[in-house]
């Protein structure tokens, strides 16, 4: 049974709770969640499936069912981890837009390096991780430097995360297949196209969108 979104946040904010019975379990989540990374970066996000986790960490597929209640939490954690916790953008007293293409730049980095991470955030259904959401409020405080007030502020951060995604959409489709890369065109428009409405409807100034369009 497939598990509800309450307990995919759950799991990927608090950790699935070790169970009270049988033997206690050998590995991390992290660990688990790592070489499932691994496991797409070679193969693809098709692969990353619990037989397979279960097989590359040395455990049955049952046993993996005591860390994690399936694969959508699986992959959630993959999705928050796969680039930890923000780092510093730059220098502290560098001016908010150089900090901020330094955080655009390592976010489309994520793209490149991780070409699953875009068909796994965009088919997802589980909110935000901590270190997701970390790095968001990491681009946020800087957009407050720039006096965007909070609501232009959160219109700017997605404005500037479509763009991103459209950059690494366009990149995959490049060495894509036929089917692939028309699903990627559409996806980039879609994002695209609320990035620019942002700009139209004056939400990011500027210097944001030359900021953007450097991405």
């Amino acid at each position: 049974m497939p598990a509800k979104k309450s307990d995919r946040a759950s799991a990927t904010w608090l950790g699935k709770p070790a169970p009270t019975r049988g033997p206690k379990p050998s590995l991390s989540r992290g660990r688990i969640a790592r070489t499932a990374i691994r496991l797409a970066d070679k193969q693809g996000l098709a692969t990353v499936t619990m037989q397979r986790v279960a097989r590359a960490v040395g455990l049955t597929t049952m046993a993996l069912y005591r860390y994690f209640p399936g694969k959508a939490e699986v992959i959630a954690l993959m999705i928050d981890s796969v680039a930890d916790s923000p780092p510093h953008f730059g220098e502290p007293w560098s001016p908010w837009s150089t900090r901020l293409m330094e955080w655009a730049h390592r976010c489309l980095a994520i793209y490149q390096d991780h070409p699953w991470f875009l068909e796994a955030t965009t088919a997802r259904q589980s909110p935000m991780g901590p270190n997701e959401l970390a790095w968001m409020e990491a681009a946020l405080a800087m957009l407050a430097e720039a006096g965007l007030e909070p609501k232009k502020r959160h219109h700017a951060f997605f404005a500037i995360v479509g763009h991103v995604r459209g950059h690494a959409t366009f990149q995959l489709a490049r060495r894509s297949s036929r089917a692939e890369r028309k699903w990627m065109r559409e996806l980039a428009r879609q994002e695209l196209s609320y990035t620019r409405t942002e700009f139209y409807a004056g939400a990011v100034p500027r210097s944001q969108a030359e900021l953007i369009d450097s991405a």
